[in-house]
């Protein structure tokens, strides 16, 4: 049976083969992903090129507002155009948060153990080059794990 779970950098997905760590949740993303080990690199070119807009993005936003604080009285327009782009870099960074996250696989066998901490999983696992991993997956919510821990022991 398969099953998958949200947390804040994408999607956790697992069947009766191991676990897979994607962005969108979709099954036929799972196909590709390779285990994870030392060689693999932590930011990917789509990552660094998200990353980058949002800072090129805060910082004009933040050199905007400094911009407003200098002038003598603001106009409501300027004040409502701020407003309105803060909200955009907001949801647009709420809208891409899924692309920030790894993707990788961890085949079954080679988990070790599952710790919940908070809102927190921590999976600790051999990885590609049977060394000891931990990895933190962030924000997944508790009735989430509940559930994980059920589909774990089911498969």
């Amino acid at each position: 049976m398969k099953h998958f779970f949200k947390y804040e950098f994408g999607y956790l997905n697992i069947d009766k083969h191991g676990l897979y760590l994607t962005n969108t949740g979709n099954w036929s993303e799972t196909k590709g992903l390779k285990e994870r080990n030392t060689d693999t690199p932590k930011y990917n070119f789509r990552r660094f090129r998200i990353l980058i807009y949002l800072i090129i993005s805060l910082g004009t936003l933040a050199f905007t507002i400094i911009g407003l604080l200098f002038q003598d009285m603001p106009s409501f327009k300027t004040l409502i155009f701020v407003a309105l782009i803060s909200f955009m870099i907001y949801f647009l960074y709420k809208y891409l948060t899924p692309e920030l996250g790894p993707q990788f696989f961890i085949p079954m066998d080679k988990i070790e153990s599952l710790k919940e901490v908070e809102k927190d999983l921590y999976i600790t696992f051999r990885n590609a080059q049977d060394k000891s991993e931990t990895f933190r997956v962030k924000n997944i919510q508790n009735y989430n794990i509940i559930r994980f821990k059920e589909a774990m022991v089911s498969d």
